[in-house]
């Protein structure tokens, strides 16, 4: 039997009881991922999606921006610029390794379609 995929998609007429950053919805707490920045842990539903041992200083930052805006399910590209590297490249690489890495699959990343911004979803 196939799974389900929840939608986040809510009407924002004034009874809506989740909470809004910056204009953006936000899921209830319990369909958010939690970013551990001190254990480097990715959780998600209770579960461990990614603990890294190594520094991986790129993918740490996404998710400390994620965990900063309450998992808003898009940000902006929080990576910083690099000498001769192309912005919008090394985020889509760095989008690829987080997928790519992940110990569980509880969650997909991917780009907003225009290199500017990351979105995820559960899987």
């Amino acid at each position: 039997m196939a799974k389900k995929k929840r939608s986040f998609v809510v009407p924002l007429g004034r009874k809506s009881r989740l909470p809004r950053t910056a204009g953006v919805v936000l899921p209830p707490r319990d369909l958010r991922p939690l970013w551990d920045r001190w254990t480097r842990t990715l959780f998600f539903n209770g579960r461990v999606v990614k603990r890294f041992t190594r520094p991986a200083p790129n993918m740490e930052a996404i998710f400390d921006a994620f965990e900063q805006q309450s998992w808003a399910q898009r940000i902006r590209n929080p990576l910083s610029s690099v000498r001769g590297r192309d912005r919008k490249r090394h985020l889509h690489e760095t989008i690829q390794n987080i997928n790519r890495r992940l110990d569980h699959r509880l969650l997909v990343f991917r780009g907003d379609g225009k290199g500017r911004g990351i979105l995820w979803q559960p899987a």
